[in-house]
């Protein structure tokens, strides 16, 4: 990871990117690239993968959300999106509480 990252695991990083984000919807391979920056091709695939898992760690944790028909596509909170993006969004997601990061 980048050396600003590099204290935080990869779930820590992935929530401060989506908090610095909150309110709007962020896509796998923004977080990829502002954790680690431009990689080569085969190291992307690998880290995209890694990123990937965590990132349906944390969602299935409520730590954040994807947003449904959107793939890819992830929100720290799906209440903070304006109503035009959370059309789609899941009704499982929806009743849940969502972390919010004061």
């Amino acid at each position: 990871m980048l050396p600003i990252f590099q204290s935080l695991s990869r779930p820590e990083a992935i929530e401060q990117v989506l908090a610095e984000h909150i309110g709007t919807i962020v896509h796998i391979d923004f977080i990829v690239k502002t954790l680690y920056g431009e990689l080569e091709p085969d190291v992307l695939k690998v880290v995209k993968g890694r990123v990937q898992s965590s990132l349906t760690k944390g969602r299935e944790s409520n730590k954040w959300f994807s947003v449904s028909g959107k793939p890819g596509h992830y929100t720290l909170s799906l209440t903070l999106l304006p109503k035009n993006q959370t059309k789609n969004s899941s009704t499982r997601a929806k009743g849940k509480n969502h972390k919010q990061v004061s």
